[in-house]
């Protein structure tokens, strides 16, 4: 299990990296994989599957809870956009400063933002491999 505080500054220490090389799904994977109690074999085929991985068999379950809307969010989430729109198509860390780090295609990389609705955040979920899971929907 991956400590919030590890989780996120992985993630902080990608902030700059190219959306080329690093895109938002990639950056979860990577943060997951490169985290002291992560694991280094870790996968998942993109956000739609990950964001609906809560229905999956346990070995195939990523995320343990998830939400519509980011009321209540707290650090070491996960935040989606897209939610209801048949497409999730992005997703970010949340942070202890209410942000979220992400991977932007329209601002080059890897940044850090508001997690705002209007900003077109959506949706919250617990990943089983980042500290927190126990206490999901506890916002």
């Amino acid at each position: 299990m991956i400590e919030t505080s590890e989780a996120i500054r992985m993630a902080r220490a990608l902030i700059g990296t190219a959306y080329s090389e690093l895109d938002c799904i990639n950056l979860i994977k990577k943060v997951i994989r490169t985290a002291p109690g992560g694991d280094k074999n870790y996968t998942t085929a993109g956000t739609n599957d990950l964001w609906n991985s809560d229905s999956k068999s346990a070995k195939y379950r990523d995320l343990t809870w998830k939400q519509e809307g980011i009321s209540g969010a707290k650090a070491g989430m996960l935040a989606f956009m897209g939610i209801g729109t048949g497409d999730v198509n992005h997703t970010g860390l949340v942070t202890e400063r209410g942000t979220v780090i992400h991977s932007s295609k329209s601002r080059g990389g890897v940044v850090e933002t508001a997690l705002t609705a209007k900003a077109g955040w959506n949706g919250l979920g617990v990943h089983r491999m980042i500290e927190g899971a126990e206490n999901a929907g506890a916002a």
